[in-house]
């Protein structure tokens, strides 16, 4: 058994005369303490198992917690608060059996109802929290705080790091990327400029062979300019005969032009007598189509009259129907009534006529009893 459960369990305290043997709690050490972390030489005195089954995850280091095991089940309580459990058995380290009595369980909301000898355990608390194993157990508890702590802080710096490494490492492939492209764009002016130099060479070349065009093409204009005279002074015989022509082509056209409009005028009567007799036609069928309108309008009255006749004819075919109806129905009533008056007015005469014989027959009763006397 470890030294620290050793220290809690020989914890005794002393209650109207009673000496209790206050067995140690079951501490979840994996709750107290992270299988990495670094105790600090206190690592020999633990010899409970970190990796055991029920495995609870690391409370906060604001408000650390730990589980407390026990024969009577209660739930998690912070540290602050240390609940003894009820004492099953005695540690091995005790020469002679001791006979415990029944300690109750903490009056608060994570325990059960205290039994009558709560006052005597939470006595018992009160003193092993002030004792030797409870500052064993504020100690250990402030060394896990101060270890978390470390260690969050030790992960903050780690990403830091990461990121600046990050940031550097983005920074150092911008750089390469820049350099390659500087380096692309250097070897693509190297390239242009020995395309410049040899596009300078042919550009020599083609203001050599320029200059020699342009002194053949002066030459060739001094031919031309030559041939261009002799050609002119050609078109100006050509021009004074084409001037005769058309003089003559004039006096011809002139008595074509003569000819044309007598013709023309002959067409243009003619074209006028079919344009007359084409409106009358005109005047003639917008007169059929405005009859043939007024005779679809007068057509569509009479529809429309013819309609409201036929709705008229119905509805009084309807009405007189339902009149028939309504006066067979007050002819049927009627008849039922009188049939119904000539069957009480058969009860009522027969009824008149059994009190006729009953008085008839009290008058000859009368008459008789009158005779006798």
């Amino acid at each position: 058994m470890s030294l620290l459960r050793r220290l809690l369990s020989t914890c005794i305290f002393e209650n109207n005369a009673h000496v209790v043997f206050a067995e140690a709690p079951k501490i979840q050490l994996d709750e107290l303490f992270s299988p990495n972390m670094p105790l600090n030489g206190l690592s020999h005195y633990l010899s409970a198992d970190l990796s055991t089954p029920n495995k609870q995850p690391a409370p906060s280091a604001g408000k650390p917690m730990r589980r407390i095991e026990h024969d009577t089940p209660t739930k998690q309580q912070p540290v602050s608060r240390i609940a003894s459990p009820l004492p099953s058995e005695v540690d091995s380290s005790l020469n002679s059996p001791q006979t415990f009595s029944t300690i109750g369980t903490p009056t608060s909301e994570f325990g059960p109802t205290p039994g009558p000898d709560s006052h005597n355990w939470s006595a018992a608390i009160g003193r092993a929290a002030t004792g030797k194993s409870g500052r064993v157990i504020e100690k250990l508890m402030g060394e896990n705080d101060r270890l978390q702590r470390e260690r969050k802080l030790a992960i903050v710096k780690l990403e830091e790091e990461v990121k600046r490494g990050e940031s550097a490492r983005s920074a150092l492939e911008g750089l390469q990327v820049s350099n390659e492209t500087l380096s692309s764009i250097h070897e693509s002016d190297k390239i242009q400029m020995t395309k410049k130099d040899r596009k300078i060479e042919l550009l020599r070349a083609d203001l050599q062979s320029e200059k020699l065009r342009r002194e053949k093409a002066e030459k060739e204009t001094r031919e031309s300019r030559r041939e261009r005279e002799e050609v002119v002074e050609e078109l100006r015989r050509s021009a004074a005969e084409d001037r005769e022509e058309a003089r003559r082509s004039t006096a011809q056209y002139e008595i074509l032009a003569s000819s044309w409009k007598t013709l023309e005028d002959r067409y243009e009567r003619q074209t006028q007598k079919l344009k007359t007799d084409l409106n009358d036609l005109r005047t003639e069928i917008n007169g059929d189509k405005r009859k043939m309108t007024e005779l679809e309008i007068v057509i569509e009255q009479l529809t429309h009259e013819l309609a409201k006749v036929a709705q008229v004819k119905d509805k009084l075919l309807t009405g007189f129907q339902a009149y028939k109806k309504e006066q067979e129905s007050g002819l049927q009533e009627i008849q039922e009534k009188a049939e119904r008056n000539n069957s009480a007015n058969e009860e009522l005469h027969e009824q008149m006529s059994g009190v006729l014989g009953q008085m008839k027959h009290v008058v000859n009763v009368k008459k008789d009893s009158r005779e006798n006397v």
